[in-house]
């Protein structure tokens, strides 16, 4: 007697937990954490708080530190919803951070004239 076809399998979601989680980190692959080190890294860079290695300290580039701390305010605005707890954390704090030193610096540099 021939035997009847198999059931197409349907395919399963995910486990709750399974979707929750952040990928897996790949050697080699970027990560959103890495856009955000990024973008702080080179707003620090123009409020002058870092520096390369063998470079002289250079004054603030307030402009340049403007428009990089609200690319990471577009990104919080466009992602709200879509991240995971530390990449929430990261992005927030960092902004925070960032904007805090810009009014001081601002503050600083108005006192100044």
């Amino acid at each position: 007697m021939p035997q009847p076809p198999p059931a197409a399998k349907t395919p399963q979601p995910a486990p709750p937990a399974a979707q929750e989680s952040p990928a897996k980190e790949v050697p080699g692959s970027v990560q959103f954490e890495h856009l955000i080190m990024s973008l702080v890294s080179s707003a620090m860079y123009h409020l002058g708080l870092a520096t390369r290695p063998g470079e002289v300290a250079r004054p603030p580039d307030l402009p340049a530190a403007q428009e990089t701390i609200e690319l990471l305010g577009i990104l919080q605005q466009k992602t709200k919803g879509n991240l995971s707890k530390e990449e929430e954390h990261l992005l927030t704090n960092g902004l925070y951070e960032l904007r805090m030193v810009y009014v001081e610096l601002t503050r600083n540099t108005m006192r100044s004239r």
